[in-house]
């Protein structure tokens, strides 16, 4: 039996399952007060890494030290010290024994579920390690953790798929243990190995916070690093090989070796190409079939998209052809056709035989209402979308989607819409538009111009209240208005304009709309003290009991110094 068809049988238990859930379990079995605070720093770094990869906080036991978080006067920076407090066990043998044995079987009383044959595993060990004949050992509070002990542990945990990342010295020694036709194993060093600290050079490997140096594990570093797709200091990395929009545990491994600058020789096993196809970004990872259209650029499938109040009405994968050349322009042309189209990322086991791409355009509000807001542009199919690639719905003059704008003057700010619908990989509740709650869902914001007749209107949207049954309270929330500018946003009902001064964090304007009521506003910015060329990013996002349900996101260009700014850019 081929690679291919073992993972196509081992699929058939599993067909139509989304129960799935990701666990993960960090392991760092020293003390960030031994003078390495990468026992601690890259703890915190790789479970935010999980999180923004789709993983549940609840559902990430993290073993660090004595069973504390690590808090140290003279290390200030807020990011090390997570509140409420991350650390669930203290890093010990017993522990290590009790957490395993928990997703096994399971275990109320410590808040361990037990696993099942759909569920995948993501584990992660730092610490000393030690070599003991032809055998690694894991160091911890207490003492050491032979690789066998371990892999006993493991081994009988119902799995998927699974993934183990160990930075310790002599991880190598841990692959023949754990490797399976359904495992990722990515170390830092063969068995006969040491690992290395990341490089002293703060500029190069570590962080400097006020002053204070952040040290990292090397490999460790690397690897949240290509999770992540940015460094901790926030610097864009792309280890997207294959360029389908998701980081696989191979592209993840090859990013690791390619940068790592110390003697060791990162070690990689993944039978049956396993790691070519198993994203922890997925849904379901290295199960099915998966595509997605992202949401904004650095939206990798993970769902939600929006964990931390990002835009997610800025896709790129929406795209837009006014002068017809072939090429995606930033806004689209009353008075013509337009093409428009979208781009498809698959990135799991399995091909997508047919992705029927639905294309919508929406008025301008930021509570959009499904379906009745929305207008069908037209419906393209991509077939046998493979795993690792990307496609687009066609977008050339013999075979294209078109759209014909509404007038600017009326309204200059419209949405676009694309569901993407796979029978093998359906939209979960077709009957809402969760947008960052499915990858299968995405939006772009428009904005229509005409350069015919000269038309560059103010900013023109709604505010309404999604619910046709109930009243709400909706909150318009304005932020990125530069220093020494002034924002009038013009609300319909309201005598006085709210005003926002440039350099404020956020403007706030809360409105109690009645059952379906909306209010169309209009937004000027008057620049105060500017220049030819000057341009800004604007967010203007409508929020309800906290939650963010739609939002805008204008990029606006100075052309004469006198203007209010009128012909803004969509993202």
């Amino acid at each position: 039996m081929d690679c291919r068809q073992r993972h196509e049988n081992d699929l058939q238990d599993q067909v139509g399952s989304e129960a799935m859930t990701k666990y993960a379990v960090l392991i760092s079995g020293d003390l960030a007060e031994t003078g390495y605070d990468e026992f601690w720093n890259d703890v915190v770094i790789l479970r935010e890494t999980l999180i923004d990869n789709g993983f549940a906080p609840s559902d990430i036991f993290v073993l660090y030290g004595n069973g504390s978080d690590f808090f140290d006067l003279a290390r200030p920076n807020p990011r090390y010290r997570p509140s409420p407090p991350i650390t669930n066990f203290a890093a010990t043998i017993a522990n290590v024994n009790m957490v395993f044995n928990g997703l096994t079987n399971g275990d109320i009383a410590n808040g361990i579920p037990k696993m099942t044959s759909e569920d995948f595993l993501f584990v992660w060990t730092f610490n000393h390690g030690g070599q003991v004949g032809g055998n690694a050992t894991l160091g911890l509070m207490d003492g050491s953790m032979m690789d066998t002990n371990f892999a006993s542990l493991v081994n009988q945990i119902p799995h998927s798929r699974r993934v183990f990342c160990m930075q310790q010295c002599h991880s190598g020694g841990f692959i023949n243990d754990l490797s399976n036709p359904h495992t990722v194993i990515l170390t830092a060093c063969t068995l006969n190995e040491l690992a290395s600290r990341a490089d002293d050079s703060p500029t190069q490997e570590n962080e400097v916070v006020g002053g204070v140096t952040y040290h990292h594990g090397e490999f460790n570093y690397y690897l949240f690093s290509a999770l992540h797709w940015k460094t901790p200091i926030d610097a864009p990395v792309n280890a997207d090989a294959n360029g389908n929009c998701a980081v696989s545990m191979l592209e993840a491994f090859n990013w690791v070796d390619t940068n790592d600058s110390r003697p060791e020789t990162p070690q990689y096993d993944a039978p049956c190409n396993l790691g070519d196809f198993l994203h922890i970004a997925c849904k379901t990872p290295g199960v099915g079939v998966d595509v997605f259209a992202r949401d904004r650029n650095d939206d990798h499938g993970s769902v939600p998209s929006n964990l931390h109040g990002e835009p997610f009405w800025t896709s790129p994968d929406i795209l837009v052809d006014s002068d017809l050349d072939g090429n995606p322009d930033p806004n689209p042309e009353f008075g013509q056709e337009n093409y428009v189209w979208v781009r498809v990322h698959s990135i799991n086991l399995l091909a997508a035989c047919a992705v029927v791409v639905n294309l919508y355009w929406g008025d301008p509000t930021g509570g959009l209402q499904w379906p009745s807001s929305f207008h069908l542009i037209g419906t393209k199919t991509i077939h046998n979308l493979q795993p690792g690639q990307s496609a687009d719905t066609p977008h050339s003059p013999s075979d294209h989607l078109s759209w014909f704008p509404p007038s600017p003057v009326v309204n200059s700010h419209y949405c676009l819409l694309a569901r993407l619908d796979c029978i093998d990989d359906p939209i979960e509740h077709p009957a809402e538009n969760d947008i960052p709650g499915d990858n299968n869902i995405a939006m772009r914001n428009v904005t229509v111009i005409d350069n015919y007749s000269g038309v560059l209107p103010p900013l023109e949207l709604f505010v309404q209240n999604p619910f046709a049954e109930k009243e709400a309270l909706v909150d318009l929330i304005i932020s990125g208005v530069p220093e020494n500018w002034t924002l009038e946003a013009r609300i319909e009902k309201l005598e006085k304009p709210f005003k926002l001064e440039g350099g404020a964090r956020e403007g706030r304007i809360s409105l109690r709309l009645g059952p379906g009521d909306k209010r169309k506003t209009k937004i000027l910015l008057v620049p105060k003290k500017t220049r030819l060329g000057e341009r800004a990013t604007i967010h203007v996002a409508q929020a309800i009991k906290g939650k963010t349900v739609g939002g805008y996101t204008y990029r606006v260009k100075i052309q004469r110094v006198t203007a209010i700014a009128e012909a803004p850019e969509p993202v």
